[in-house]
């Protein structure tokens, strides 16, 4: 029966880093749509040939939606590797299951 319940909880956590996972990609999406609108993307300079912000774009929109992106983009790996952990941990018990 122990092994019943670390095989449910490892699977609840796999579970919930995955609903995690998701949630940040949704995020980023939002972001990613409010650089769409704005006509701009990670890497478009934000200043004209003059040098002068470009008044064609909210830049604090855009320089916010960049920030979080980037952020975001680095939960997404870390929460990759959280998750890849617990597959990992997962098969394990399943492995360990079947053997006893």
């Amino acid at each position: 029966m122990g092994h019943e319940v670390n095989q449910s909880t490892a699977a609840a956590t796999a579970r919930e880093l995955m609903t995690q996972k998701d949630a940040i990609e949704n995020k980023i999406k939002e972001f990613e749509q409010t650089l769409i609108a704005q006509g701009v993307g990670m890497h478009e300079p934000l200043v004209d040939s003059s040098g002068f912000p470009r008044a064609d774009i909210d830049l604090m929109a855009v320089r916010t939606a960049r920030a979080r992106i980037i952020a975001l983009r680095n939960d997404h790996k870390d929460i990759m590797s959280r998750i890849e952990s617990a597959l990992h941990e997962l098969h394990a018990e399943n492995k360990k299951n079947l053997s006893t």
